[in-house]
């Protein structure tokens, strides 16, 4: 925050408030992030015209973007105010955006056979006879005890993942995930971000606590194309989810920038009172 060449303390004894001051810093850094995204326009463009979702949608997920490098200046400007070195600033910036990136999911990853709990569940239970499998197996429903991991007690510890909102803000538009089709042509298949949205998606939802009974259509045997198959109803359940959880996981980054703002503005008050060591503001 402090400038070596001494003009900070000139910048500060001008009109202009603490507020204006950690602002405007705030918007140079953003600019800078949005020469990336100036330099990546011709494949922004490619992808918004391509997608398979409308251009609003596509557009929408390019303001995103730039709304999450605002949270990150704020928050790399925050780091600045705190540390009298701009390396010790920008390690932490780092360490801060990679927490959210690989931190988080790796907590969610040892916090996942934490949430294991058992239920009674009814599912089919197939029997052959004479052990031959070219004849239809007697099939009757069996209650048993199995272990679900309940994902939505910890699914908010994905949400602030640039790299799961960003999907999220666009696979609700997508082409949905076909397993089995009725017509001769195959229907089109979705892009990338919709399995990935699947999966913040299916955390949040948690687990699909039904098994497969006799009377579901989902064995080779017994065929009904006017009764939905279980699976199909569980990725449907799985897939409620999709295009909910990245207005969440943006806030908390909006939160987390907003806070690294409010730092650096409170820092760059006048007259300054305790500096840390090694600190020259004229």
């Amino acid at each position: 925050m402090t400038a070596r060449d001494a003009t900070l303390a000139v910048v500060q004894a001008t009109p202009i408030s603490h507020w204006q001051l950690a602002v405007g810093k705030l918007l140079g850094s953003w600019v800078s992030c949005l020469a990336l995204v100036a330099v990546a326009s011709p494949y922004l463009v490619w992808g918004i015209v391509a997608a398979p979702y409308g251009i609003g949608t596509s557009v929408l997920g390019v303001i995103v973007l730039c709304v999450i490098f605002l949270c990150y200046c704020g928050i790399g400007l925050g780091y600045s105010a705190l540390t009298a070195r701009p390396a010790g600033s920008a390690v932490l910036t780092q360490a801060t955006v990679f927490f959210l990136v690989l931190g988080l999911p790796a907590l969610f990853g040892l916090l996942y056979s934490t949430t294991a709990e058992d239920h009674e569940v009814v599912g089919a239970e197939y029997t052959y006879v004479d052990d031959s499998f070219d004849t239809v197996p007697d099939c009757r429903d069996v209650a048993t005890v199995r272990s679900y991991e309940h994902t939505e007690r910890i699914w908010w510890l994905l949400a602030p993942n640039p790299f799961l909102i960003l999907p999220d803000v666009v696979a609700a538009h997508d082409n949905p995930s076909v397993r089995v089709w009725t017509s001769d042509e195959r229907p089109p298949d979705p892009s990338v971000a919709r399995p990935i949205a699947e999966t913040l998606s299916t955390a949040r939802t948690g687990p699909y606590l039904t098994e497969p009974t006799c009377a579901d259509t989902v064995s080779t045997y017994r065929v009904s194309a006017s009764n939905r198959s279980f699976y199909d109803e569980q990725v449907a359940f799985e897939s409620g989810k999709i295009g909910d959880s990245w207005y969440l996981g943006l806030a908390v980054n909006v939160i987390l920038g907003a806070l690294g703002l409010t730092v650096a503005a409170r820092r760059l008050r006048v007259p300054a009172r305790t500096l840390p060591r090694g600190v020259r503001i004229a």
